[in-house]
């Protein structure tokens, strides 16, 4: 199989954050953010993130490569407002021939706000394109995939609340919410799924996994040792959208230690499937196994 994935070249960086030039035609471009997935018969999908748009390349396992252009709704203005940044996700769903992208433009002085575009693998077309801000309720939002391999997808994020008559304005921590969508972006009913999985006072990761239809939470409390020594998070799964139905809390064993011999809260996270759970904090990525448990209606 050939794999084509756009050039990416370091040049410097904005604020802190790293700068990217991409190539496309010979021309350098100044990359704002960048994405890919993978489908299971081979066939990547990459999504490069310009100020002209979205560039998405899907190459197929015959080497058979399609480049689509999408323009973004918001303006891509590094310059005037260093402080904003862009990220990208993207995802593949091989039964339907769907790849999906989300674009969230995030930082002051404008409210969060997520593009989101779908291309027909098949037809090489973009079928959906539309975008979701901070008046959706959701305060950053952000794409999570096709819920259980269906033509379904879910966008989620911390609730927002009202603030001075601007909806949307405030976060509500301990909330989260899930809005569905069909391929072409119309909003499917109902509306949305809330979970309220802690107090407003205790923030734990949480991450969307629309694959698994989970929402995994991250109970991560302090304890009196040092900070370099607080106890590895026992992990809540609940389902994403549809019943609010939860599993058992478990927590990673650690070989040989006590919980409280390594710091941990989750940063990032991937889920293959519902047993299966990998994540990582700074440099380490851990990989567990949990027993498959049934959502059951808490």
């Amino acid at each position: 199989m050939r794999l084509h994935l756009t050039a990416l070249l370091p040049v410097g960086s904005i604020a802190g954050a790293p700068v990217l030039k991409a190539q496309e035609h010979g021309i350098s471009r100044r990359v704002l953010c960048a994405c890919a997935s993978f489908a299971p018969d081979g066939t990547s999908a990459a999504a490069t993130v310009d100020a002209d748009g979205i560039l998405l390349e899907i190459t197929r396992p015959s080497g058979a490569r399609l480049r689509l252009r999408l323009p973004l709704p918001f303006p891509a203005d590094t310059q005037t407002f260093p402080q904003v940044r862009y990220q990208c996700r993207a995802y593949a769903d091989q039964k339907a021939g769907l790849v999906a992208v989300g674009v969230l433009r995030n930082g002051f002085p404008q409210p969060d706000q997520m593009q989101v575009a779908v291309a027909n693998i098949r037809t090489g077309a973009w079928i959906g394109n539309w975008t979701v801000g901070q008046d959706s309720g959701i305060c950053s939002p952000s794409l999570a995939g096709f819920v259980e391999g269906a033509a379904v997808l879910a966008v989620s994020g911390i609730a927002s609340v009202s603030q001075d008559g601007q909806r949307g304005a405030g976060i509500q921590h301990g909330r989260f919410l899930t809005l569905s969508f069909d391929p072409s972006g119309n909003q499917l009913t109902p509306v949305s799924a809330a979970r309220t999985y802690s107090s407003d006072q205790e923030l734990f990761p949480a991450f969307a996994d629309a694959r698994n239809n989970r929402l995994w939470v991250f109970r991560c409390t302090s304890v009196s040792v040092p900070l370099g020594h607080q106890p590895i998070c026992p992990i809540s799964p609940v389902a994403l959208t549809g019943g609010e139905l939860r599993a058992a809390d478990f927590t990673p064993p650690m070989q040989g230690k006590k919980r409280t011999d390594l710091w941990f809260g989750a940063s990032s996270f991937a889920a293959p499937n519902s047993g299966l759970v990998i994540f990582a904090e700074g440099g380490t990525l851990w990989a567990w196994t949990c027993k498959h448990t049934p959502l059951i209606a808490s």
